[in-house]
């Protein structure tokens, strides 16, 4: 009985240091980009709002947005856990009627959707990471139903 006690110790110790030992789920060091059908498939799923982004190729401001705004740790860790981030270039002839549905004349253009695919807000052009975050967190929180952005930066200087 006592030999039994002692080796049911002794692989709970193992494991326990087995397990210890394996370093936690690292954040991700990019965001998730999902095609327009799959992210609204996601968000529905899920419950989660989605942030759109659209692009294209030679728009100077998009490529600044990806270097600076979208390499940003507290950036993508923020998207990827509380959005479903969905990415559009514009310039594929394939995505034109969501260039349309969305207006989505002015690039970068970010477009913030409910679950539901109904509009929150959108805000064309670059986007520095602090704000952007701060834009994130206004809309996550649901606080653009309480209160306009600039009183919400206001409040949380």
């Amino acid at each position: 009985m006592y030999k039994r006690y002692v080796s049911t110790i002794m692989i709970a110790a193992i494991i326990s240091l087995f397990f210890a030992s394996v370093p936690a789920v690292a954040e991700s060091s990019e965001i998730h980009w999902f095609s327009y059908d799959k992210g609204i498939k996601k968000m529905k799923a899920e419950h989660k709002k989605g942030y759109i982004h659209f692009y294209t190729k030679w728009c100077t401001y998009c490529k600044i947005m990806e270097k600076k705004t979208f390499t940003n740790k507290r950036v993508i860790d923020y998207l990827n856990k509380n959005f479903v981030p969905i990415r559009i270039n514009a310039q594929n002839k394939a995505e034109i009627d969501l260039v349309r549905k969305y207006a989505a004349y002015r690039y970068p253009g970010n477009y913030f959707i409910n679950a539901d695919g109904s509009g929150i807000g959108s805000r064309p052009g670059f986007i520095p990471p602090d704000l952007f975050l701060s834009i994130l967190k206004y809309i996550n929180t649901e606080n653009y139903k309480k209160m306009s952005f600039s009183d919400y930066m206001k409040k949380n200087k």
